[in-house]
């Protein structure tokens, strides 16, 4: 502008110059994102472009265009000497102009521009370790704790889109038929769960780090479901890697499914891709807009499908329509999806503060509240003492209760019972919670538990 406004060099000249600052601005930021992730790198690739197809155009029609902008602030280009003031006004339209007409032509062809970008920069062989970088809480703790918890919210938002994207590459993993491409996928699962491991770990940090601040009870009890939500996720990944280690453990054996197997897969893959789904939703937006029942009705689809399932494995089995390893597999399968809605569900609960005073263990739930007992989303009708039997065993999963324990915790003083009639009310538990039956086990010579 000095040079300008003192005759040293044209105006054209000085624009010239502010083209190719724009340019050298850009080429600066490619130069520091050289050490950054491949996005970063991509990002300032974009811009480079972006600027060079606007000088490109500029050019052509260079000596029209800055006089149509000198004419617009009242600028006589033949003139000696330049008032300063409308110099700086007249450099400031021109850049003003020149980025509001190149977005104007770029804006629709983004897509190719993105394609571009992605040919020129490819990712590198440590893009795995790039997608673990934390987005948002990358700088340390807030000043503001408040702050601090909706940026790790942030990430946890990410976190459930990894872990959707990462039952979609177990989905492609399952349809693979070449082998090389099967273990590049499979070896890909495997490492997003190694990121899923270290989101939560880092994440659970700074959770950590905030949680040592003065708090109000609100932003605690936020953190305290945070942290059961990204151990929940960490679960989902864990899940999905041991799907595809079935999958890998099916190719192995050379199993092939039948037609019946191959729809109850699929529709266990869209059951939780559906559940998955909403669960992001609910982590993005804001809880108050949202309820628990859609996610409760898809848990129970999760839930009767795995049933319907099962019952059709036993029955192919018997029948001995296919071999033991092939249900063996099947079974194992379906019962790892089941595990995966189970952590959605999970989830969702945490996210919404929905725990309604209530026991849940897969498909079976206790509302404390109540005092009704569900099983794959269906009321059951339980008398008073299997309804706190079934609520002791459930609370303390994995104790053993002799049955003398049991007879003095759950029948009063003043009834005469005898251990016989703990059996008879185990039985009946048992069947009305068929599907999980197997769950509440007999230890011989000790008593009764019920386990994971």
């Amino acid at each position: 502008m000095v040079l300008c406004s003192t005759g040293a060099i044209s105006i054209f000249q000085g624009i010239a110059l502010v083209m190719g600052e724009n340019i050298g601005t850009t080429l600066t930021a490619n130069l520091a994102a050289m050490s950054a992730n491949t996005q970063a790198r991509r990002a300032a690739m974009a811009h480079l472009l972006f600027n060079v197809f606007g000088v490109i155009w500029v050019l052509i029609i260079f000596f029209p265009f800055v006089r149509t902008v000198c004419r617009v602030v009242g600028i006589d280009v033949t003139a000696d000497t330049i008032d300063p003031a409308r110099l700086t006004f007249a450099l400031a339209t021109f850049h003003s102009a020149f980025n509001v007409i190149n977005t104007s032509l770029l804006i629709g062809f983004i897509p190719q521009l993105e394609k571009l970008v992605c040919y020129i920069i490819k990712p590198g062989k440590t893009d795995e370790e790039d997608e673990f970088r934390l987005q948002f809480i990358r700088g340390g703790i807030m000043k503001t704790p408040e702050i601090s918890v909706l940026q790790a919210q942030k990430e946890i938002v990410i976190f459930g889109e990894k872990m959707q994207h990462m039952l979609h590459m177990v989905k492609d993993l399952y349809s693979t038929t070449d082998d090389q491409e099967f273990q590049k996928l499979f070896e890909r699962i495997e490492k997003t769960e190694d990121v899923s491991d270290r989101m939560e770990q880092e994440i659970g940090k700074y959770l950590g780090d905030v949680g040592d601040a003065h708090l109000s009870d609100d932003t605690k009890e936020k953190i305290r479901a945070m942290l059961r939500q990204i151990g929940e996720l960490e679960s989902i990944g864990d899940s999905c890697f041991g799907l595809a280690r079935i999958m890998r453990r099916k190719k192995e054996n050379k199993i092939t499914f039948n037609d019946e197997q191959e729809a109850g897969v699929e529709q266990m893959f869209s059951l939780v891709d559906q559940a998955l789904t909403r669960m992001n939703e609910l982590l993005a937006g804001r809880r108050e807009d949202y309820d628990i029942t859609a996610s409760e009705e898809l848990e129970n689809s999760i839930n009767g499908c795995r049933n319907r399932l099962k019952q059709l494995n036993i029955s192919n089995l018997d029948q001995h329509i296919y071999s033991y390893d092939n249900g063996t597999v099947f079974s194992d399968l379906i019962s790892e999806f089941e595990k995966n809605g189970d952590y959605i569900i999970n989830v969702v609960e945490s996210r919404l503060r929905a725990t309604r005073n209530g026991i849940r263990f897969q498909g079976i739930y206790i509302d404390t509240d109540s005092k009704t007992v569900s099983v794959d989303g269906e009321p059951v009708s339980f008398t008073k003492t299997e309804y706190e039997l079934l609520k002791m065993f459930m609370m303390n999963r994995g104790r053993v209760y002799s049955r003398e324990e049991l007879l003095q915790a759950i029948w009063p003083n003043d009834v005469v019972v005898n251990t016989r009639t703990v059996d008879v009310n185990i039985t009946r538990i048992r069947k009305k919670i068929e599907p999980y039956a197997e769950h509440l086990t007999t230890r011989a010579g000790y008593g009764y538990s019920f386990q994971d």
